[in-house]
């Protein structure tokens, strides 16, 4: 029988893993002393943990990585089958990534998921409802990609500000059952969206003032690579989308005016689809047109883009 530090050893993990596997159920040891409480494991449990490690690497999930190692043939079977489309989609979109030249970006609302498109993903947002969630920011710190924080519904600078320090600084946490280290993403920055105050009336933060006082912001903190993108959508527009061009103009003039407001606007985040605004489920929709926030229509993108491409 093996300690837990020799079993770990063995396997190529942490003492930390195999007690939050064992706290999960996942991997148990063989025997707990009862009087001490130390757990001892077989050595033949290393092929579960092998197979552990190599299920994780594909993707799954703790539970069903205990429904796989506890579970009858059909039921691996059925994973296995589920997984393997899981893939096959990915790689189709990668081929097509392959062929437009084009690649993708995510709003982030469960961080556990990023392993999945990682491979996929240049560029991720982190939502005005998760943005002061530790386990974003933790995930956000250990990614190679640029990483945007709205500010939170409530439009507190503040807030967006701090999201930003502990994306750009180290941590150590546990993702996904793994005890991981992260060393920072000096490429996470900031997204305006507008905010909402207590009687739920939409108040912008993308004018003039809003942009001065947030590179000011910057400054005092001494943030690796400042930079802001500007959602036009959400609460800057009140989610009148014909809206978004309107405010992109501003935008647009506010970094001619100022050279520091320049240097620190990046970008504009545009809701767009095929068709312009949007439509309820149903029996008779029209292909093309969100279901979800109203988005300006593919004729005003194109104005839009070459507009942007234009002035900057």
């Amino acid at each position: 029988m093996l300690k837990i530090k020799e079993f770990a050893k063995l396997c190529g993990t942490s003492t930390f893993t195999l007690r939050y596997y064992d706290e999960h159920e996942v991997l148990c040891p063989h025997e707990t002393d009862p009087a001490t409480g130390y757990r001892y494991y077989h050595p033949d449990q290393q092929k579960d943990m092998e197979t552990i490690l190599t299920l994780k690497g594909l993707g799954f999930s703790l539970d069903d990585i205990k429904r796989y190692l506890y579970g009858s043939i059909q039921i691996r079977r059925e994973l296995l089958g589920q997984k393997k489309k899981e893939i096959d989609n990915l790689i189709n979109v990668a081929n097509l990534m392959k062929e437009t030249g084009l690649t993708a970006a995510d709003e982030m609302l469960y961080p556990e998921n990023y392993q999945y498109f990682s491979d996929i993903l240049s560029y991720v947002a982190i939502g005005a409802r998760s943005v002061e969630n530790q386990q974003h920011r933790l995930t956000a710190s250990g990614m190679d990609i640029p990483v945007g924080m709205k500010n939170p519904t409530s439009g507190d600078f503040s807030v967006m500000i701090n999201s930003v320090i502990a994306a750009q600084s180290a941590h150590e946490f546990i993702y996904r059952g793994y005890s991981v280290s992260t060393t920072g993403n000096d490429l996470a920055h900031i997204i305006l969206r507008g905010g909402v105050n207590k009687h739920g009336t939409c108040i912008p933060n993308y004018h003039y003032e809003d942009l001065e006082r947030l590179n000011e912001m910057y400054l005092a903190k001494d943030l690796k690579n400042p930079a802001a993108i500007i959602d036009a959508n959400h609460s800057n527009s009140n989610k009148k989308y014909k809206e978004q061009m309107r405010i992109t103009s501003e935008v647009l003039h506010s970094r001619r005016y100022n050279s520091d407001i320049k240097k620190l606007v990046k970008g504009v985040m545009i809701e767009s689809y095929l068709e312009e605004g949007n439509q309820k489920i149903s029996n008779d929709m029209i292909y093309g047109k969100s279901i979800t926030d109203p988005c300006i229509g593919w004729k005003d993108t194109e104005a839009l883009l070459y507009k942007i491409a234009e002035e900057c």
